[in-house]
C-alpha cells in the first residue's frame, strides 16, 4: 500500500518540493566552490537554461502533473460551463476523476451555480440514457468504446493543441 501510494503521489508532490531542492543544491554547490564562483555559474547557467528549454519547449506529454495541465484547466472550465448551461443536473453524468472533482467540489473554482449534479458518477444503477465526459489528460479505454458504440453520440468536443475533452450522450 505504501509503495503504491508513493508511486501515485511522487511526481505530483515532488513538484512542490523542487524549488527548495534547487535552492539547497545551489547553496551547497556555491558554498563548496566559494573561491570559484565564476566556474559555478559557467556550469549552472547552461544547466538551468537547458532544463528551462526542455521543460517549456516540449510540453507534448499528456498528464496532470506537467505543463499540459495548463492547457487542460481552461478546457475543463469550458466543459463545466457547458454542462451547467445544458441544465442536466438531474441526468446521470459519468466523468473521470479530475472532471468529477470540478463538477462536484464548489471549492475547486470551476462551478458557477450552487445546484448539484445529482447523479454524477452514480454507479448504484444502470442508466441507459446518460452523459459521459472523457478526455485524454487521464488515460481511459472509454474513448474507443464510445467511438464504436452505435448508441453514443459526441455532442461537444473541446481541443487545444494535443489536449481534448468531449461530452458523449448515450441513449436517446
Amino acid at each position: 500500500l505504501v509503495f503504491t501510494a508513493m508511486n501515485f503521489f511522487t511526481l505530483r508532490y515532488l513538484l512542490a518540493v523542487m524549488p527548495y531542492f534547487i535552492l539547497i543544491s545551489t547553496l551547497i554547490i556555491t558554498t563548496a566552490l566559494k573561491d570559484h564562483r565564476q566556474a559555478v555559474w559557467l556550469f549552472l547557467l547552461p544547466l538551468m537554461m537547458g532544463w528551462y528549454f526542455t521543460t517549456y519547449r516540449y510540453t507534448d506529454h499528456i498528464n496532470d502533473v506537467n505543463l499540459s495541465y495548463l492547457i487542460y484547466c481552461p478546457l475543463q472550465t469550458q466543459v463545466v460551463d457547458h454542462l451547467e448551461q445544458m441544465n442536466i443536473y438531474d441526468q446521470p453524468i459519468y466523468a473521470y476523476f479530475l472532471m468529477e472533482r470540478a463538477l462536484s467540489d464548489p471549492g475547486a473554482g470551476y462551478r458557477h451555480t450552487p445546484v448539484k449534479f445529482k447523479l454524477l458518477n452514480d454507479w448504484s444503477q444502470h442508466h441507459p440514457k446518460r452523459y459521459e465526459v472523457i478526455g485524454n489528460i487521464e488515460p481511459s479505454i472509454k474513448h474507443q468504446e464510445l467511438k464504436t458504440n452505435p448508441n453514443a453520440k459526441e455532442i461537444k468536443r473541446w481541443q487545444e493543441g494535443h489536449i481534448w475533452i468531449a461530452i458523449y450522450q448515450i441513449g436517446r
